[in-house]
């Protein structure tokens, strides 16, 4: 829709809005059937995003999860590691050198995963500690 279009058809939902408004500053005595006019607007208004129990669902406007920017551009390494020691997974990693993980939950993760992990957790170290090589301890 063009921004013609757009003006026009707001300026028209405007007018069929006030309309009513204006012709009850022109017949008073018609003020009775424009309040009901208004009602019935402001009813089906409700009625469209609200719902009513047992005729159907209400209009839901989706909702994205608020994620914050730093986790937006946050190194997918850091978020493996977050996310393998909130699974239990990596248990300590106090020294740079030795990292502990679960012994049980280490085996289950294929090979593949394990490689990827273990480099995530090399990454995260301190470049003086990377001139070692990094040591998993099962738990």
């Amino acid at each position: 829709m063009s921004a013609a279009m757009a003006i026009l058809a707001i300026s028209a939902l405007y007018l069929l809005l006030f309309a009513p408004a204006a012709a009850a500053l022109l017949r008073p005595k018609a003020i009775v059937a424009i309040r009901a006019i208004y009602a019935i607007f402001f009813l089906a208004l409700a009625v469209r995003y609200f719902g009513l129990p047992g005729l159907g669902e209400p209009v839901v406007l989706a909702k994205a999860p608020a994620v914050p920017i730093e986790a937006q551009q946050q190194d997918p390494c850091v978020a493996a590691i977050a996310q393998a020691e909130a699974r239990g997974l990596v248990t300590d990693r106090s020294n740079p050198s030795l990292v502990q993980v679960d012994s049980v939950k280490w085996r289950r993760l294929p090979p593949e995963a394990r490689a990827a992990l273990n480099s995530c957790l090399d990454q995260a170290r301190s470049p003086r500690a990377r001139a070692f090589p990094i040591q998993i301890v099962e738990d």
